[in-house]
Formats: structure tokens, sequence, C-alpha cells
């Protein structure tokens, strides 16, 4: 930049000759252990995932190192990625967006966060977008699991909206057994605040016919049980108590297992 800040000193240094095809928009550039990154939006199939390339200097050479995350797959899918990278207290973080609640017009979207992690020859590591997000929920705030760090790789566990009319409304976990698989099945929420002092009983919003049984797990899909909610058959949305055996302290990663039901759909987990 020039002095005044209103003009650009130099001739423009043009990268799309190392960039494959179907770089198009969006450009992010960014300097992180003493490397630079050339990170875009790519068209490498249908829409666009996020790439990069690397270099010593800001002005390269750039090497085209592959992705950053992989190009969306779901049913009403946003068809842009846009993105940008920052430090904030020693942890790396990519923002981004998706069209969550305007599913079938990917115009309206929102942004979503989750951290970025590089191997120690500086090569990003792919990152798997969660719908949780980064930060920590206190174990007394309504825990939107439906907003899960993870699911469990099988047919058995979806998320869906509560009124696929009202996409504003939210979400639920839906835990089904109608293939006839051997349970449990679960949907893991990072980074819970479970504070100092114990909490007596788990309370969810379930919404289950038959009924069935939940249990409340921390750090491992087998590790330790606070509690099971067993669940009455119910032809509406009702909130469920169950008292807890255990109660951690400090943060740990939830667990909600359906070991025992057809059907079982959870909207939201707290303690109290």
């Amino acid at each position: 930049m020039s002095e005044d800040l209103l003009s650009v000193v130099g001739e423009p240094y043009n990268v799309s000759s190392i960039l494959p095809k179907g770089q198009t928009e969006g450009p992010f550039l960014f300097k992180a252990n003493g490397k630079y990154y050339y990170t875009f939006p790519w068209v490498e199939k249908e829409r666009e995932c996020l790439a990069y390339a690397m270099a010593d200097k800001p002005l390269g050479p750039y090497t085209f190192m592959g992705k950053i995350m992989e190009q969306d797959g779901e049913e009403y899918s946003c068809w842009t990625n846009h993105h940008s990278v920052i430090n904030f207290e020693g942890h790396w973080y990519l923002f981004y967006h998706h069209n969550d609640y305007s599913p079938k017009f990917d115009k309206n979207r929102s942004v979503c966060v989750d951290e970025l992690f590089f191997n120690p020859d500086g090569t990003i590591q792919l990152v798997t977008p969660t719908r949780r997000g980064v930060g920590v929920t206190k174990a007394q705030d309504l825990i939107q699991i439906d907003r899960y760090t993870e699911l469990q790789e099988c047919r058995n566990v979806e998320i869906a909206y509560l009124n696929a009319d009202r996409p504003f409304d939210g979400w639920k976990v839906i835990f089904s057994n109608s293939h006839q698989d051997k349970a449990p099945f679960w949907s893991r929420y990072d980074r819970v605040d479970f504070g100092k002092y114990k909490l007596t009983y788990v309370q969810a919003r379930i919404h289950s016919l038959a009924g069935g049984k939940l249990e409340v797990r921390v750090d491992a899909p087998d590790g330790q049980l606070l509690g099971t909610i067993r669940v009455p058959g119910h032809d509406g949305w009702q909130d469920v108590k169950a008292s807890l055996d255990e109660y951690p302290t400090g943060l740990h990663n939830l667990y909600i297992l359906m070991t025992d039901g057809s059907r079982i759909d959870v909207n939201w987990v707290t303690f109290k």
C-alpha cells in the first residue's frame, strides 16, 4: 500500500497459474508459523469446497496443497462456501458459512466456525464441519445436542428440523431402531462445563410414542454413566427427569445414547 493507504504500490502478483481450475472468488491470505497460506473456495466437483496453497514468502511461489473442507453433501446444499481464518488466544479457527436456516434457498447464509489444526510440516488438517462449532456450554444451560460435534456413523441416528416449514424452530436428534440393529446409538456434544458442585438430576425434552431408555455418559460411549432416563410413551413432547447416579466436575464431552426403544426424538438436555 502507498503511505496514504489509497493505492497499491507495485504490480499485482497473479497466482492463478499455480491453482487448479475452479478457483473463481473469495480468496483469504494468512500467515502461520512462518508459512503463508493462500486459501480459496474451489469448485472441484459440483459445489465449492475450501482449498489452499502454501509458500515461504507472501508473493510465493505458492504450491497447491489440497482441501481444507470438503464440499457440502446434504440434500439441500449451499453451493458456495466463503471463509476466513484467524488465530485467537493460541487457537486457529476457520469461519465459513452454510444455509442451515434456509435449506431451499442458499443465498440466505449463516456463519459457522470450527477449530483448524496444522500438521508438523505446516500442512492443514481437513476440517470436518460440525453443527456444534466452538466454545463451552454450561451443564445448567439447555444443551442443544442436535447441534452435535459428532453422530455415530450408522443409520440409526440423524438430525431433522422440529418443523420443516419453520427452520428457525431448530432441530432434533432422532434415535431409531427400525432396522433392528444392535443398540446403543449415540450423539456427542463437546465441551460441557459441569462446574465445581454436584447437581442432582438431568432433564430432557423428548418425543417418543412407544418410549424407551436413554443413557447419559461423558467422554466416551462407554464412559462414566451419569444417569438413565426412562422415557414413557407419549404422543407429544414432554420434559423427562432422571436422578444422577454420578456427577463429574469440570469440562467433559457429553454423550446421549439410546439403549432401548424403537424411536426417541430429543430436542435438548440440561442438568439441574
